[in-house]
């Protein structure tokens, strides 16, 4: 028997949710990887312009969107991947809220690569969390062990082309 979709499991995935601040939008988006170019063109027309500063927080959400996916229960059949956008007078705010650790799992929190173990992926792109703190000017994280987990990281929306 084939793998249940999250739209099947889950058809209110993905969904908008309500916020009273005009200047923030939050939305849930399923288990699967094609959710992540959903998310994508859910956040796109909320951080324009500039266009590029749309790329680069469109690369930041890729890299938490799949993080969240493939480290936690996010990515198990029916999880969910919470999307914040917050933009404030100088700067956007991302946040990415998985839904905890996967069952049976060591517990783990979101930790840079170590820069020696850190390879240039295509075009010379660092991946994982090194990219996402070249992209932003800050990241963090917040969560309690065992629980959902968020990753934020602030861009200046002023910043010239990623590098």
């Amino acid at each position: 028997m084939g793998r249940v979709s999250a739209t099947a499991k889950n058809p209110t995935l993905p969904r908008r949710v309500r916020c009273a601040d005009p200047n923030t939008w939050i939305a849930e988006f399923g288990h699967e990887p094609h959710d992540i170019p959903t998310a994508a063109r859910w956040l796109l027309p909320r951080c324009s312009p500039p266009v590029r500063q749309g790329r680069r927080l469109l690369e930041a959400l890729a890299i938490l969107h799949s993080n969240a996916l493939e480290h936690t229960a996010s990515g198990l059949s029916g999880g969910r991947v919470r999307i914040r956008l917050e933009k404030q007078p100088f700067a956007f705010k991302l946040a990415v809220t998985d839904d905890g650790p996967r069952p049976d799992s060591p517990l783990t929190f979101p930790v840079p690569a170590d820069e020696s173990s850190v390879e240039d992926g295509p075009q010379g792109r660092r991946a994982g969390l090194r990219r996402l703190a070249d992209l932003s000017l800050y990241w963090e994280w917040d969560g309690c062990a065992g629980g959902p987990l968020t990753v934020w990281g602030i861009f200046d929306r002023r910043l010239p082309p990623a590098r």
